[in-house]
């Protein structure tokens, strides 16, 4: 009995697997980072890339708060992060879908008729981690499928001042910072902030994990988009935010769009 349900439950898992998206005009791009690693900034508030002309996108669309408010829309029926592979692919196809649209309520741009481009961001919790019979890296790669299938540039965003990270994330827990205030860039180093207390052993051992934590995703990434044909790109924070930001950006949307795209000049970020 109990293997006719597990074949069953398989069998159904199989069916429910998400077609790659059609092709459309928009180019899409995913930002994967780590939380406070300035993937807000680039997704929302960047002026050379999220506020390029035609370029719409949202925030965090897979906080599990976000995803329990957005599925019945999305999927059709009520749901709770961690999402199943199967439906983790619709949900994200169904954001791309919105967006390309010319966005909606939850994205951070006005209606845009005809986008040249859409994204959004992905933290390294929110990343895929289960699924039926499937453990979180068969699952990841699951997901690294579907998105070179489906086109989707994939924006690796590295921090690598984890301890501007860290110093970041205990002045939120500390009740000097909001999580997110306005469009400045998540770095406490470089905002007018009272004193923080931290314990350098403990920042110490933090900012080691975090860092195994970037390089062991890094190098699963680099082997699985090789190996399905996606287009995947590593960028820092601090090139992006760098003086010579401009060409990070041109590598950047050269890796999105396939071609050089002009923006707009903007106002730098503060």
């Amino acid at each position: 009995m109990h293997v006719i349900r597990l074949l069953l439950l398989l069998t159904t898992a199989k069916a429910a697997k998400v077609a790659p998206l059609p092709p459309a005009t928009a180019k899409r791009f995913l930002v994967v980072g780590q939380p406070r690693a300035g993937s807000t900034w680039l997704t929302k508030y960047s002026p050379l890339l999220a506020r390029c002309p035609g370029v719409v996108t949202t925030g965090e669309a897979l906080h599990p708060l976000t995803v329990e408010r957005l599925a019945p829309q999305l999927l059709g029926n009520d749901a709770s992060a961690p999402l199943p592979l199967p439906d983790y692919t619709a949900y994200v196809r169904g954001v791309f879908e919105k967006l390309e649209q010319g966005g909606w309520n939850e994205s951070s741009q006005p209606l845009v008729a005809n986008p040249r481009g859409a994204g959004f961001k992905v933290l390294y919790p929110q990343l895929p981690k289960r699924g039926f019979g499937v453990d979180s890296q068969s699952a990841l790669k699951g997901f690294l499928k579907y998105a070179a299938a489906s086109r989707v540039t994939l924006v690796h965003l590295v921090r690598l001042s984890q301890l501007e990270r860290f110093m970041s994330l205990e002045s939120i827990r500390q009740g000097q910072i909001q999580y997110h205030g306005g469009d400045l860039r998540s770095s406490h180093a470089r905002s007018q902030q009272p004193r923080i207390y931290i314990d350098p052993s403990k920042a110490y051992a933090w900012a080691t994990k975090q860092a195994e934590q970037n390089e062991h995703l890094q190098l699963f990434l680099d082997r699985y988009c090789e190996k399905f044909g996606g287009t995947c790109l590593t960028v820092t924070y601090e090139r992006l935010t760098s003086r010579n930001a401009i060409w990070a950006f041109a590598e950047l949307r050269l890796a999105i769009f396939s071609e050089s795209v002009a923006c707009a000049p903007g106002a730098s970020s503060a």
